[in-house]
């Protein structure tokens, strides 16, 4: 009740100065290997956080940058400041994309930066003023979307194969080519553009005989002959729940009508 009080400029400006400060605040302390690791296949199981931990004071925002974007509300005059061609944001993303990335998978959090890219290309439909932004958002989004799993097992891969795995006019790629690794001589043959295939969903030890999407289209079930059913969000491909309990193969799985229950069949 005391919101008025509190925020004499309204939520939205506080949202937006969050925002702001977050990106700054991101740009400035984010870079390369934060946690001066050196070893480009480390996995995020071996590496032990430093003491004072750099990412300790920009936990916050490298998670909710774009939530703070979205709740501010286009009604918000700084809004359009951001969103459009050549503004914060894509400078942000031209400077520190994969420092965010590497981060984000340090604090173990890939699946929200791939929701916040989701986030921030819907913010965007359909502005004129942002038509070069929106691009270098998708294929962000797409970038993050395809290397998912090798950037949370080894965070520091997204500046060695996730760069040099991607097509070759990928907006990110073409950014950040300076970071890609000197010792490949001979770099892998790839699409020129990205592939209709969106993402990979790894978890499964067995043949996946069975999947379904939920009626809602948040949620996908696969059904395994390892003899789980496996429930993953669909937007950001991260696994939400394993189900056990089948002795064979699940050659089946589907949805309740009102997304509350799953049959499974083996």
């Amino acid at each position: 009740n005391a919101a008025h009080t509190i925020f004499p400029d309204g939520v939205g400006r506080k949202h937006s100065s969050i925002f702001s400060r977050s990106t700054d605040a991101l740009s400035k302390g984010l870079r390369r290997d934060i946690y001066d690791l050196r070893e480009d296949g480390i996995s995020v199981d071996q590496i032990q956080v430093p003491n004072p931990d750099p990412l300790s004071p920009l936990r916050y925002s490298c998670i909710y940058w774009v939530d703070h974007l979205a709740e501010g509300g286009s009604a918000n005059l700084q809004f359009e400041e951001y969103v459009q061609d050549g503004g914060a944001i894509q400078k942000f993303f031209e400077k520190s994309y994969l420092h965010w990335l590497e981060s984000l998978g340090l604090l173990r959090d890939i699946p929200k930066g791939v929701s916040s890219m989701s986030k921030l290309r819907r913010l965007l439909k359909g502005k004129e003023s942002a038509a070069g932004l929106a691009e270098v958002v998708y294929d962000a989004l797409r970038f993050i979307q395809s290397h998912s799993v090798v950037i949370t097992g080894n965070p520091l891969q997204v500046y060695v194969s996730a760069l040099v795995l991607s097509p070759n006019c990928s907006v990110v790629r073409n950014s950040f080519r300076g970071e890609e690794p000197k010792w490949i001589i001979r770099k892998p043959i790839v699409e020129d553009y990205w592939s209709a295939c969106l993402q990979t969903l790894e978890g499964h030890s067995g043949t996946v005989s069975s999947v379904a999407f939920s009626p809602d289209g948040r949620l996908v079930a696969s059904g395994s002959d390892d003899n789980t059913v496996k429930l993953w969000a669909a937007d950001t491909g991260a696994l939400q729940q394993t189900l056990e309990g089948h002795s064979g193969t699940v050659w089946s799985v589907a949805f309740s009508p009102d997304d509350r229950l799953v049959a499974s069949g083996s």
